[in-house]
């Protein structure tokens, strides 16, 4: 049977929280599953047919003299119809499920759309359109690494080194030695670059004129060294500062525009935050040892 299709099921839906619809249709369908198991039957006919031929010969004699010959024939037809059971699974996504949900709002004639957002109760399903664009974090962030590159992409051979600088600020921690002599060997294995180190890139350092140019300020503790330590402190300093969503929307910008793996940013945080360890407050230090404590990123 051809399948009707409706071009407004093809409308993909968003939901501000897609776990929670998913959450409310599971419940409405008592659980789902993500596969279905679809079964038909297929028929198929087969014709099957027989003949029998009979003849009736005189002799050679006869058959010369009379010209007679008798034969004769027998046909026998028969239809047979054979069933065959088919078995198929269907695949469900996210999407599917979720258009699926709004069908049963639509169906239940619950789903509420062209109404004034003052009439709006609470519990209430509504449907609202618009227009989806980029999210300006994401713009903000663009921005904010191809400065960070920039920086990096400059050389200063008079400069201190990164590695100087995190070797005498782990020494000044209250670390056990141990976790000294563990950070010091990690330290030591890291790659050496000479890069432009800012050593404090975050939002706040960075001024933009009306004109829109952007500055970077506060280079005291500006070394050459190896970016990726860069950019690991600045991923440290977004969670520091509890922005989560940020710090990881920076972590994959920058792997991505710098064309540098994520785990080797990564393996520079523990070391990244023993050097912090000396300013940071009681709060902070609690969270920096967290991530001292990580295990390594293979």
């Amino acid at each position: 049977m051809k399948n009707v299709f409706k071009s407004n099921r093809l409308i993909v839906p968003i939901y501000i929280n897609e776990k929670l619809v998913l959450d409310m249709l599971a419940i409405m369908e008592d659980g789902f599953s993500m596969v279905s198991q679809v079964n038909y039957t297929e028929n198929s006919e087969n014709n099957n047919s027989n003949g029998i031929d009979a003849g009736v010969d005189t002799s050679s004699l006869l058959s010369k003299l009379l010209k007679i010959n008798v034969s004769g024939t027998i046909n026998n037809s028969s239809s047979k119809e054979e069933k065959e059971f088919v078995s198929k699974e269907k695949v469900h996504t996210n999407v599917s499920l979720l258009s699926k949900f709004i069908t049963y709002l639509e169906n239940q004639k619950i789903l509420k759309s062209d109404i004034n957002i003052s009439e709006i109760n609470i519990g209430d399903f509504i449907e609202i359109e618009g227009e989806l664009q980029k999210n300006p974090l994401i713009n903000y962030m663009d921005l904010f690494v191809d400065l960070q590159l920039k920086v990096l992409a400059q050389r200063a051979p008079m400069l201190n080194k990164l590695k100087d600088k995190m070797q005498r600020k782990i020494a000044e921690t209250d670390l056990n030695a141990t976790m000294k002599y563990d950070l010091n060997t990690r330290l030591e294995s890291m790659p050496k670059n000479n890069q432009i180190c800012h050593g404090d890139f975050n939002p706040s350092n960075i001024i933009i004129k009306p004109d829109g140019i952007p500055y970077v300020i506060d280079w005291a503790h500006v070394t050459q060294g190896n970016g990726a330590a860069d950019a690991a402190r600045t991923y440290l300093l977004f969670n520091l500062d509890g922005k989560k969503e940020e710090a990881e929307i920076y972590l994959r910008k920058f792997s991505e525009k710098s064309n540098t793996e994520k785990r080797l940013i990564q393996k520079w945080i523990p070391i990244v935050a023993a050097a912090h360890l000396s300013k940071a407050s009681e709060e902070e230090r609690a969270f920096l040892m967290n991530w001292i404590d990580v295990v390594d990123y293979n």
